[in-house]
């Protein structure tokens, strides 16, 4: 084994609380009272839409385009256009990296065997940023992101992508995440080995080749 990819949201950087203080905000600035049930919404949604996006039925600039007007039709939000909400939202998501549990500790150990890169969907600059104001680029020789390479995961094409840079065959190479689609399935029909980050215990239901539930726990697979 040669090189390790990892997601970045919800595996190396905590995204339900980075996208809870970025809504809360973003809604104090459009005087939007932030109820409670609000954010359970938007985290439900936005899921939603992201699957589509693994599944080839939307773009990540289509998501850009409608994922508050969504939002804020479900909760009932009137007078506020969900494009320039996504502006602000996205200008405190820009700069907020909380980390997972253990992402230190877990990077200082890959990056001493392996070569550690950053395989990601989400925005290409909001990613960099976050990762180095959370401390965490320094362990990360490349980034991968689908914005860049104009492919996502789990298309085979992102994959190909990066392995044309990468100069190793897949079988040398292993996928750390959380998402049992983009990061495990993808990878797995690549030929890559697989670990599924399991934090919400969801079981392997993606049939990684391990499972580990925090960050910690690489340790004893890899």
């Amino acid at each position: 084994m040669k090189v390790v990819l990892i997601d970045v949201d919800n595996t190396l950087l905590d995204f339900k609380l980075c996208s809870f203080h970025s809504m809360r905000s973003a809604c104090e600035d459009f005087s939007i009272p932030f109820e409670k049930g609000m954010f359970d919404a938007f985290y439900r949604i936005n899921t939603g839409l992201w699957h589509e996006i693994e599944k080839g039925d939307l773009t990540v600039e289509k998501l850009f385009e409608i994922r508050w007007n969504v939002i804020f039709k479900e909760l009932g939000v009137k007078g506020v256009d969900g494009v320039e909400f996504e502006k602000d939202f996205h200008k405190y998501l820009n700069v907020s990296a909380v980390k997972v549990e253990g992402a230190d500790d877990a990077l200082d150990y890959l990056s001493k065997k392996y070569e550690v890169c950053v395989a990601s969907n989400a925005p290409a600059r909001q990613q960099q940023e976050r990762m180095r104001r959370a401390g965490l680029d320094k362990y990360i020789s490349r980034y991968f992101i689908s914005e860049e390479l104009k492919a996502s995961k789990p298309d085979k094409e992102f994959f190909d992508k990066a392995f044309s840079t990468l100069n190793i065959s897949p079988n040398e190479a292993v996928m750390l995440g959380d998402s049992p689609t983009a990061d495990v399935a993808g990878a797995k029909a690549y030929g890559l080995k697989t670990v599924f980050f399991d934090a919400e215990n969801a079981g392997n239901i993606a049939g990684a080749d391990f499972v580990i539930k925090k960050l910690v726990e690489i340790k004893t697979v890899l």
